[in-house]
Formats: C-alpha cells, structure tokens, sequence
C-alpha cells in the first residue's frame, strides 16, 4: 500500500468496568453487556461513573415512556 494510511504501532487501551449489580453510564451510554467500556483517545475516565441496575432500570423506562409519548 503506497500513501493509503497512517501506522500507528504503539496504542494504549484504557478500560473501566463497573462492580457486579452495577452499570457503567457517562450520561448518554449505558454499558450493560460486559459491564465494560473501552475508553477511546479523547474520553476520560473522569466522564463514567457506576449507577446500580436499578437506577439503570428506572432510566430505561422513563425512555421507554417519553418515546410512546406517555
């Protein structure tokens, strides 16, 4: 391949996960599969924080509800 991309050899990978019973939100993603996130270059480990399935669960109605406009 000639001019088609930059090489970039040395990565760093930042990964948060949340406790067990708990949800890795930054206010617009919630992470529920792994209950990890891997952190890209401009995200902070300081944009995440844990809420508990519940409050995930409460959230994910509240949506549920804005979305059939009740």
């Amino acid at each position: 391949m000639v001019g088609c991309c930059m090489i970039i050899s040395n990565v760093k990978i930042t990964y948060i996960q949340a406790e067990k019973g708990k949800v890795l939100t930054n206010g617009e993603v919630y992470e529920t599969s792994d209950r990890k996130v891997a952190l890209g270059a401009p995200d902070s480990v300081d944009n995440w924080w844990e809420i508990t399935e519940e409050e995930y669960n409460a959230i994910m109605e509240e949506q549920q509800k804005e979305m059939e406009g009740i």
